[in-house]
């Protein structure tokens, strides 16, 4: 969990940089776990799916990046190229499984899960579609941010997971300038 300082901090620094809390996470992320990261891209640019009810989503390679600079130019210009299909991408660089997504959810408020159909609970899929998976839900601003990691458990054991955890937030809190 992002707390309330933290959270403020790097809402800040996106400011600042004039990037996003993904963009900063993705950064953070970058500095802790090697390998390339992923998320979703809406996939609804296609006049074929306009009329589609449910989530159409595409798997995009987003880009490393030594700066929060060069990793919101290199976001915006693989969304320009968010249709291509990620199994054109595996099948260009070998990349198999995601060895981390990144994903952000909006988080809605009770009244909006709950209504004439009833209660919307989470169902688990199944299992980890990367390596590890990142997900965090932006809440209104000054409140704390839910991050939520899930890893297939051959790529991490419990200390791991817990040194990673550790390291993201430590990083976070040195690009932000939080002690």
């Amino acid at each position: 969990m992002l707390d309330p300082t933290l959270r403020r901090a790097v809402d800040e620094l996106a400011l600042r940089t004039r990037t996003s809390m993904f963009m900063v996470l993705q950064a953070a992320l970058l500095t802790v776990l090697p390998g390339p990261v992923v998320s979703f891209a809406a996939g609804r640019s296609d006049a074929a799916l306009s009329d589609l009810v449910g989530c159409v989503a595409n798997v995009l390679p987003l880009p490393a990046g030594d700066s929060l600079e060069k990793i919101r130019e290199g976001n915006l210009a693989a969304l320009d190229h968010q249709e291509t299909a990620f199994a054109h991408v595996a099948d260009t660089t070998g990349l198999q499984r995601p060895p981390v997504l990144l994903v952000q959810h909006d988080e809605a408020g009770a009244e909006t899960e709950q209504g004439a159909l009833g209660t919307l609970d989470a169902l688990p899929t199944g299992g980890a579609t990367a390596d590890v998976t990142v997900s965090f839900y932006t809440s209104p601003a000054g409140e704390p941010v839910h991050v939520e990691l899930t890893h297939r458990l051959a790529a991490l054991d419990p200390e791991a997971t817990a040194n990673l955890v550790a390291a993201l937030l430590t990083e976070l809190r040195t690009m932000t300038l939080v002690p």
